[in-house]
């Protein structure tokens, strides 16, 4: 039953990336169209719209992903251990077999860097390459370098760890 609950709430988070993925990318790209748009009076201003999209949506996306995480780490350390079902033990197995694939978060930050690298050259192709330009652009480069640290860091081991030091101080309280 506990494991039904946290795969049902897993599938609810993964749902949730998939929509704030998919709403965040069409937005930016109708936002990047419009801006591109010949007719449409160039103001710097508008560089920072598709990163009022972008920016927002990696760190919800890098949210859900840290819950996902920590509810596997918490199937796990309690409930794998119990049981027949050994998904999170085997996918561990696998995921240390299978570096260096395409993962699901390193594609969703190529999109996103794609998003920002092609608002940062619509920008300089209209002829904003002044200083304050170039330092908006470095500073939205920069954060997307803090973003790009962020997802791309190991959260599943820190969780495992966490879980298992929970696990341990029941364990000892149950024998005190």
């Amino acid at each position: 039953m506990e494991y039904q609950k946290l795969r049902d709430e897993y599938s609810l988070l993964a749902n949730m990336i998939a929509t704030t993925v998919t709403f965040s990318v069409a937005g930016s790209v109708a936002l990047i169209g419009l801006i591109a748009n010949p007719a449409i009076q160039q103001r710097f201003f508008y560089f920072f719209l598709p990163l009022f999209i972008i920016f927002p949506a990696c760190f919800i996306i890098i949210s859900r992903l840290q819950s996902i995480i920590r509810l596997a780490s918490y199937i796990y350390v309690f409930l794998e251990s119990k049981s027949n079902l050994k998904y999170e033990t085997r996918y561990l197995k696998f995921a240390t077999k299978s570096k260096g694939k395409l993962t699901f978060s390193l594609t969703v930050l190529l999109i996103y860097a794609g998003l920002l690298i092609i608002d940062i050259a619509l920008f300089l192709f209209k002829g904003f390459t002044g200083f304050k330009h170039c330092i908006f652009y470095s500073l939205s480069i920069l954060l997307f370098g803090f973003v790009f640290f962020y997802i791309r860091s190991n959260w599943r081991e820190q969780y495992i760890q966490h879980w298992e030091d929970v696990k341990s101080e029941e364990t000892q309280q149950m024998h005190s």
